[in-house]
C-alpha cells in the first residue's frame, strides 16, 4: 500500500536508481499502449532511454527526480530547463520541458504526481525558465486532468488521420 502524498518524498537521481527506473518506464508504457499502440513494447526500453535523457540534461540543463515511500521509488519525472524553440515560424527562445511523468498503478490519485510536478516547476523556475510544457496522449484523460488542474493549458493541438481504416 502507498502512503498519503505527505508521506511521500522527492529526491534528485541517483544511479543506484535506473533499474527501479526501468521498472516505473516499462509500467507507464504498458499503461500508454492502451490509449496508442504504435507505442514500443514495454521491454524494448532500458537504460539507453535514460542515458538519453542525461545526454539531453546534460546541453539543456535540468534534473530526473524520484518520488520515493519508504525508500521504495513510486514514481520520477524529468524535465529539461533550457530546450530551444524549433518551430521555425516563431522567434529563437527556451522554454522548459517535462519529458516524463510516471507513477505507480498503486500510487496514482494519492498526489504523488503533483508533487513531481511541483518539483519540476520549482526546478525550471530556479533554472530562470519563463515557459514549462508538457506532453500527454489526447486519450489519456486522468493525466490531462491533472496537467489542466496544475494551471497546463493547450498550446498546439495536433491531428492525426488513419488512412489505412
Amino acid at each position: 500500500m502507498v502512503a498519503p502524498a505527505q508521506q511521500i518524498t522527492i529526491r534528485h537521481y541517483v544511479p543506484e536508481d535506473l533499474d527501479r527506473l526501468i521498472e516505473l518506464l516499462r509500467e507507464l508504457q504498458a499503461h500508454e499502449q492502451v490509449f496508442e499502440p504504435r507505442m514500443k513494447p514495454p521491454e524494448a526500453l532500458g537504460a539507453d532511454y535514460f542515458d538519453g535523457l542525461l545526454d539531453d540534461m546534460k546541453s539543456q540543463g535540468g534534473a530526473i527526480l524520484i518520488a520515493e515511500n519508504r525508500s521504495i521509488a513510486c514514481g520520477y519525472a524529468v524535465y529539461l530547463t533550457h530546450v530551444p524553440n524549433d518551430d521555425e515560424d516563431e522567434i529563437d527562445y527556451t522554454y522548459a520541458y517535462v519529458s516524463d511523468v510516471a507513477v505507480t498503478a498503486e500510487a496514482r490519485g494519492r498526489g504523488v504526481g503533483r508533487m513531481l510536478l511541483d518539483a519540476c516547476e520549482r526546478g525550471a523556475r530556479e533554472a530562470g525558465a519563463q515557459v514549462l510544457r508538457i506532453s500527454v496522449l489526447s486519450q489519456n484523460e486522468r493525466a490531462i486532468g491533472l496537467y489542466r488542474s496544475f494551471g497546463f493549458s493547450d498550446r498546439v493541438t495536433e491531428l492525426e488521420k488513419r488512412l489505412n481504416e
